[in-house]
């Protein structure tokens, strides 16, 4: 289950359990939509013509996206999963910058901090990833869905922006993140449940994931539930086909008091190569370089002026057109 479904898992166990399972408290967690019902749904939508105003904006990304390298293996690839807990000081005022300095949100800041990463890694100014989110936008007749236990994520093409300084490497990505339109959900909608020509045109296939996990607000004292300290082992076995070189996954750990941490993960091949490269490069590096581009993204915010970027002043949907 995703991140979302955990949470709503959590929320509807603890009302059951406070109440003592009564026939009250059963009643009271609100039905979700089927999720059964969702795809229909949202298949009419796409079959319907919802989306086709979307498409220029996936063409665009997506042309761009098969003018970059792709990540390849080295030989004898073997796959390692790392993880970074930036300590609770360093990620409150990190996070403070950049909402004051850039009016930019945590994951406009993680994926630009992870495409510098990437630059200083394999020098390539530019990102591709598959982008993921929970997915469970409301559009038209698609709601309800908040309530209901399902992977609804939604997966879209993104390339990340790492030219010129840190700050506005992410001011230009904040601008592109916003600018998705339907929040990415139209993306899987226009390529799989419309017509297979606009499958065949908007097929790309990233090599490397981007997913932030969101805010985990489960430290709070009146829950009953905590996160373990530890993991409990991997997700998958080592048998199972891996669908990306690398997963790049960034949350936040909220504490009593409001200080906030944060976490990074990488998981994928030990080595790999990009494109036809001879170079190899080292997950470990990545993830150095991903601790390294936050600290340098603190340091310029810190010296930079407070500074807007286009989606701070265009409306959301005229942006999204242009």
């Amino acid at each position: 289950a995703d991140e979302v479904t955990g949470r709503l898992l959590v929320t509807n166990l603890e009302k059951l359990y406070l109440a003592q399972n009564s026939d009250e408290s059963v009643r009271a967690i609100a039905e979700g939509l089927r999720y059964t019902n969702w795809s229909e749904k949202l298949s009419v939508l796409a079959k319907g013509g919802r989306f086709d105003c979307d498409t220029a904006f996936w063409t665009k990304e997506v042309d761009e996206a098969k003018t970059l390298p792709t990540t390849v293996a080295c030989q004898n690839p073997k796959r390692v999963a790392l993880e970074s807990q930036l300590d609770r000081t360093k990620s409150t005022k990190l996070l403070a910058l950049a909402s004051a300095k850039a009016r930019a949100k945590p994951l406009e800041l993680l994926a630009s901090a992870f495409a510098l990463a990437w630059r200083s890694v394999t020098e390539a100014d530019r990102c591709l990833v598959s982008m993921e989110s929970h997915g469970r936008e409301e559009i038209d007749t698609l709601r309800g869905q908040e309530s209901t236990v399902g992977w609804f994520t939604a997966m879209y093409p993104l390339v990340l922006d790492a030219r010129g300084s840190s700050v506005e490497a992410l001011l230009a990505n904040k601008d592109h993140v916003r600018a998705l339109p339907n929040k990415g959900l139209s993306y899987g909608a226009l390529r799989f449940l419309t017509t297979p020509e606009q499958e065949t045109a908007l097929r790309v296939t990233p090599s490397l994931s981007f997913n932030f996990l969101g805010a985990d607000t489960s430290d709070e004292e009146d829950s009953l539930f905590t996160v373990l300290p530890s993991s409990v082992g991997d997700n998958n076995p080592p048998t199972a086909p891996a669908p990306f070189a690398i997963d790049a996954l960034c949350s936040l750990r909220i504490d009593d008091s409001g200080g906030r941490s944060i976490s990074l993960h990488l998981q994928g091949w030990e080595t790999f190569g990009y494109s036809a490269g001879i170079d190899e490069y080292s997950l470990e590096a990545l993830m150095q370089a991903w601790e390294q581009s936050i600290d340098v993204l603190a340091q310029e915010l810190d010296a930079s002026p407070a500074q807007l970027s286009v989606s701070d002043c265009c409306a959301a949907k005229v942006f999204q057109s242009n």
